[in-house]
């Protein structure tokens, strides 16, 4: 299966771009092997612009016809130019990684109920490990066409006793397959 995506976001004069390019052949009868190339810019004008690479190992696990597991972890590769020291330190070039895991339920063939434990999120690719929890929920009109909407909570020093939340989203999304 070869997975092909991309998305923006602008807001306030700054802009996302992201896309993602999936190969996934199915190895068994449930279970899909792969990798996952991911590129994201992020500019935001007269400050700083920010390009992340992401090479993962991709695993999508359908265990019946109502549960499916992925999981992604691999390399990210992160170039930050600060606009206001670019002459001192031209860019930062950051090494890190990434790790994903989502659980999708299917209640019937127009429901997909889903949450996720993941490191990064489709526009915000810290450094590793700041955490982000998602929930969503997305309804299929026919094999084409789906709308859905998710909400994301971004997670500081969650790995330590105080966790704190540093950022929620509500995302309303729609979708075109092809």
């Amino acid at each position: 299966e070869l997975f092909v995506n991309f998305g923006t976001n602008y807001s306030d004069g700054d802009f996302d771009f992201t896309t993602k390019l999936r190969y996934s052949p199915t190895l068994a009868d449930k279970l899909k092997l792969g990798t996952e190339l991911t590129y994201h810019l992020f500019n935001y004008p007269d400050c700083f612009v920010e390009q992340d690479l992401l090479i993962d190992l991709f695993l999508r696990w359908n265990a019946t016809d109502f549960f499916q597991l992925d999981f992604a972890s691999g390399l990210q590769k992160k170039y930050t130019i600060v606009h206001a020291i670019k002459e001192i330190i031209p860019y930062f070039d950051d090494t890190s990684m990434d790790l994903r895991f989502i659980l999708s339920f299917y209640p019937s063939s127009a429901w997909k109920l889903y949450c996720g434990f993941t490191s990064i999120s489709y526009f915000n690719y810290p450094l590793f490990f700041t955490a982000f929890t998602t929930t969503g929920a997305e309804y299929k009109f026919d094999e084409h066409l789906s709308i859905g909407l998710d909400v994301s909570l971004k997670w500081y020093d969650f790995v330590v006793v105080a966790k704190n939340v540093g950022q929620g989203n509500f995302t309303l999304y729609g979708r075109y397959k092809i």
